[in-house]
């Protein structure tokens, strides 16, 4: 089965995964996030590109439950060992492989135990 590739501008999030120790990479589709909805909400093993670079990580695809109660759907990014800005860059993301669905954890403890989960999950997968 062929995986959806995702192309959108970076925007500015609330900031909560840097502070979190797993930045990430809010991405606006260009779309306007129909692609979203039909795909599975969850966790995927990504290639991002960026520019004429490809990097390997981990995309969210989610209503982002255990923080926000919107309902909106929303695709973010994150790279592993990557620093820098991506802020008003456009970029592709390719999902690569469901990792888990979307959970909604019942502390900020288990978000964090979950992703450190997810990255080594994806850097395996990506190896």
């Amino acid at each position: 089965m062929l995986m959806p590739v995702f192309k959108g501008l970076v925007v500015r999030g609330d900031g909560r995964g840097r502070k979190l120790g797993f930045p990430t990479a809010n991405i606006q589709t260009e779309s306007s996030g129909d692609k979203l909805k039909e795909q599975a909400l969850g966790v995927y093993v990504a290639r991002i590109k960026i520019g004429g670079d490809i990097k390997k990580g981990i995309a969210n695809i989610g209503k982002r439950p255990t923080f926000n109660k919107d309902g909106k759907i929303s695709l973010e990014v994150h790279i592993p060992g990557f620093e820098g800005d991506l802020y008003g860059q456009t970029v592709t993301v390719e999902l690569i492989q469901h990792l888990r669905n979307e959970i909604e954890f019942g502390s900020v403890l288990e978000f964090k135990k979950q992703i450190s989960v997810d990255v080594e999950l994806a850097l395996k997968y990506n190896a």
